[in-house]
């Protein structure tokens, strides 16, 4: 399982994992390769809940809600959603966690546990549209220094982003016979869980070829529009039994500016390692159209052209603005 470097439109070196041809962080001292696999394996209880997100399209947040709604009480969860991720820790650590598991991962659904398919473990599908989501994931491997090792501007970025135009890395002989079976320098590259394209695409066919599973499909954009609305239909959809005012208050409790504060402090030693100058950033804007701060005009009309071939026959509905 060999560390892979890619190069961004301008030469900048990005790393990551490659497991069976899907793109990971790369976490130092973890192998991953075993972690994957064990996630794949893991055993389902009849309460579980599993949050599915491509990166950088509201995991935190929503991962936030539907613990808020299981606990029955709008009060901040004390630990952060990667514990309970489960490509990304133990299968001691995903067995000793307390019923009901509010679970998250970015699978797609042919990689999902066999045992959770088995069950119909309920999912919560959450989906953010693409041009927030490239910016969001921009800053995510800018700020986490020991996973990407990546410091390269925003226009040189974007095409890994679009997928197709990433460069060889360079490096001279001496260096390559020392990172032999270490390091394997590829073309083209998109991001971690790779192209957002495909994943979404992937997720909607698996949705129309399994219309018995219990599946919940959310918009971060709807979110951002009217949360207490969301909550509402998500606590419906879970079946908890829950008043109107817990909604309400959960949605307050879950506006962006409150997680932003109230989660401070709860990263372990680990997460607040990883992060450029220790200081951790899971919650950046959380906003609808922060993509416009970014993105040129060329930029944009590069997008959605792409946009417009790959979506071709979608009959998912993203709102770039509010």
């Amino acid at each position: 399982m060999p560390l892979k470097i890619y190069k961004d439109g301008g030469g900048n070196p990005i790393q990551f994992m490659e497991i069976n041809g899907v793109r990971y962080p790369y976490v130092e001292g973890v192998d991953q390769d075993h972690v994957v696999h064990v996630a794949k394996e893991a055993k389902a209880r009849d309460d579980d809940i599993l949050l599915v997100t491509y990166a950088k399209s509201g995991t935190h947040w929503t991962w936030e809600i539907i613990s808020m709604l299981c606990n029955g009480k709008a009060e901040t969860v004390p630990t952060i959603k990667q514990m309970n991720m489960i490509e990304a820790i133990s299968s001691d650590d995903l067995t000793s966690l307390a019923s009901p598991r509010v679970l998250n991962t970015h699978f797609r659904f042919n990689d999902l546990p066999k045992d959770m398919v088995r069950k119909k473990t309920k999912i919560v599908l959450v989906h953010r549209n693409p041009k927030d989501v490239a910016v969001s994931h921009f800053h995510h491997h800018i700020k986490l220094k020991s996973l990407y090792n990546y410091n390269g501007a925003w226009s040189d970025w974007l095409p890994l982003f679009l997928e197709g135009n990433g460069r060889p890395f360079a490096t001279s002989l001496c260096f390559k016979l020392l990172l032999t079976n270490v390091l394997n320098i590829v073309l083209n590259i998109s991001v971690d869980v790779n192209s957002w394209f495909d994943y979404i695409r992937d997720w909607e066919k698996a949705m129309e070829e399994n219309p018995d599973y219990p599946i919940h499909l959310m918009y971060f954009e709807d979110m951002k529009e009217d949360l207490c609305r969301e909550v509402k239909k998500l606590a419906g959809f879970l079946e908890l039994p829950v008043s109107a005012e817990l909604c309400q208050n959960i949605a307050k409790k879950c506006q962006f500016e409150n997680m932003q504060n109230d989660k401070k402090g709860l990263e372990n030693e680990f997460w607040t390692n990883v992060w450029v100058n220790k200081q951790p950033n899971f919650y950046r804007k959380g906003v609808v159209g922060d993509w416009k701060n970014y993105f040129t005009v060329a930029q944009n009309e590069q997008f959605d052209e792409l946009y417009k071939q790959k979506m071709a026959g979608s009959k998912l509905n993203f709102r770039f603005e509010l």
